[in-house]
């Protein structure tokens, strides 16, 4: 099983693990601080709390080799933070009429799915750093120019990825980096 197909396999188990952790955690504390009474907002509240930090840690854990964590990042997956409470209080807010136990329910499941899903878009890498890498691993590689998709290999020059063509002499001029290596050529002055 490659690394990625074992990481893939650990994120669809988060979930379910999060539902357990969330039912054993709502239970004790429900029956130890609250001795079963009638529950109200705060064990769930509290039980919240608790599942978004092992979410968090098993998602930052688990993908934190694979994401370039630089300043901007960093500072976007905690603005998404704080920015997924504002879809948990407006769902929270939408049922308090029904239950506020199942508002506070709720609101803090949508909290952690809204930052989950911010993270998948925070943490893609971008068109660079996909050139960087692949350059990494290979130093004779070939982009393309719009997308970045890794071309070696193939027997055209259109990109399978986004359907751009291009002829070998723009795909060669076109690649990153050249820019520094373009000097003067033949015929040209100094």
């Amino acid at each position: 099983m490659s690394r990625l197909v074992a990481k893939i396999m650990l994120a669809l188990l988060m979930l379910p693990l999060a539902g357990v952790l969330y039912i054993v955690s709502i239970v004790s504390i429900a029956y130890f601080a609250f001795g079963f009474g009638p529950p109200d907002e705060i064990p769930f509240l509290i039980t919240t709390v608790i599942v978004w930090v092992f979410v968090a840690s098993y998602w930052t854990l688990l993908w934190r080799g694979t994401v370039i964590w630089t300043r901007r990042r960093r500072g976007l997956t905690l603005a998404a933070a704080a920015l997924s409470l504002v879809p948990a209080a407006l769902g929270g807010f939408a049922v308090t009429v029904v239950d506020t136990s199942f508002a506070a329910f709720l609101g803090g499941i949508i909290a952690i799915v809204c930052w989950l899903a911010a993270t998948v878009f925070i943490w893609q890498e971008t068109r660079n750093e996909r050139i960087a890498r692949v350059k990494m691993r290979r130093a004779d590689v070939m982009v393309c120019p719009g997308c970045g998709y890794n071309l070696t290999g193939l027997r055209q020059t259109a990109c399978p990825e986004c359907g751009a063509s291009y002829t070998i002499d723009e795909l060669v001029a076109l690649q990153p980096g050249r820019e520094e290596e373009k000097g003067l050529g033949v015929g040209d002055e100094g």
